[in-house]
């Protein structure tokens, strides 16, 4: 598995100006991106992954949205694959993403109780879009931790784990 994370946009400065009226290059990044207003959709992002799971593309798939491209190795044998096609088959996968969708795939992929391949891959990709975008770093988390409670029917345990280790 090899993952490689690249800004390709930013507009944000550019985008809240046009919002408030106002030349606004100063804007509080981390502010922003804790708010979840439209403007942090004009950050987008290039997210390349080599031989992950075929299961696991599907679950990063699953997470589309507007706006959010999918291009993922076809197994057809008349566009060149030689090899097995099940679910653990391996696949190259590329996104486009804003960094609002950043946020989602984190809130429901880090949960420990998704996919443990699925979250090795998404770890990757949060720990790459943590060091080219260091403001998006709190928002980068499991859903238990931004929501402050676990909503899983049954919970992993994780949230109270971490919430502990908070308060000492």
């Amino acid at each position: 598995m090899r993952i490689k994370v690249t800004k390709i946009s930013d507009c944000m400065n550019e985008a809240t100006g046009f919002t408030v009226w106002e030349n606004s290059m100063n804007v509080n990044r981390e502010k922003a991106f804790r708010s979840e207003h439209s403007i942090i959709r004009s950050v987008l992002f290039k997210v390349e992954m080599y031989d992950i799971f075929r299961f696991v593309s599907t679950h990063l798939v699953r997470h589309s949205a507007t706006g959010e491209l999918h291009y993922v190795s076809s197994q057809r044998e008349d566009r060149g694959y030689k090899g097995d096609s099940g679910r653990r088959s391996l696949v190259n996968h590329l996104m486009i993403l804003n960094a609002q969708h950043l946020i989602t795939i984190a809130r429901w992929r880090l949960c420990k109780k998704a996919s443990p391949e699925t979250s090795e891959v998404v770890e990757a990709i949060m720990s790459q879009a943590k060091e080219i975008e260091p403001a998006l770093t709190p928002m980068l988390v499991p859903r238990c931790v931004d929501l402050g409670e676990c909503r899983e029917f049954k919970s992993c345990g994780y949230f109270e784990r971490w919430k502990r280790r908070k308060e000492r």
